[in-house]
């Protein structure tokens, strides 16, 4: 049997979601915040919102605060400290790759020939991201002395939380 209370979590949740939703993709247009995967695996994940689950968990807090009374807390408000645990640990793990560990160059070879950039050999006109450390080092020697490569862009790259990081929050999370 459905309740009142269940009919308007549910209602609230979705205002507020969508509310949410369109609040944090006005930010990140205006924090210029590109979705550039390098790796093939990650390109599904394009245009997941960052932080969508806390839009989910201000609606269902904002229902549990209401119905809150000390005499009796009910399942309900057991589940919401759950949520807001878990919702703890994700937040903080969003905010950590947030920062940006570096910049990557995006070179186009302007030249006539082939160019040899790490292990990749860049065909005239061809654009690549100058990721690897041999490829680091062969950019600045090509940009130094035959100036064939152009910069056409820098994209940064987010940091990502370590394995131990990533155990160990889930460890905790277990704990609960």
């Amino acid at each position: 049997m459905i309740s009142q209370i269940d009919v308007l979590i549910f209602i609230l949740t979705i205002v507020v979601t969508a509310l949410f939703t369109a609040a944090v993709r006005r930010e990140l247009l205006l924090a210029d915040i590109r979705d550039n995967p390098i790796v093939s695996e990650h390109r599904q994940k394009s245009g997941t919102p960052t932080m969508g689950g806390f839009g989910i968990l201000i609606g269902v807090a904002l229902i549990a605060l209401v119905t809150f009374t000390w005499n009796s807390v009910s399942y309900l408000h057991i589940t919401v400290f759950m949520m807001f645990v878990a919702g703890i640990f994700g937040m903080f793990d969003d905010l950590l790759g947030f920062k940006v560990k570096e910049y990557q160059k995006v070179v186009r070879n302007n030249g006539d020939e082939p160019v040899q950039i790490g292990l990749l050999s860049l065909q005239p006109g061809e654009e690549a991201r100058v990721a690897s450390p041999q490829a680091k080092k062969d950019y600045a020697e090509i940009v130094e002395k035959d100036h064939k490569l152009e910069l056409i862009d820098e994209i940064p790259i987010k940091t990502e939380t370590s394995e131990t990081y990533k155990l160990f929050t889930q460890f905790i999370l277990a704990c609960f």
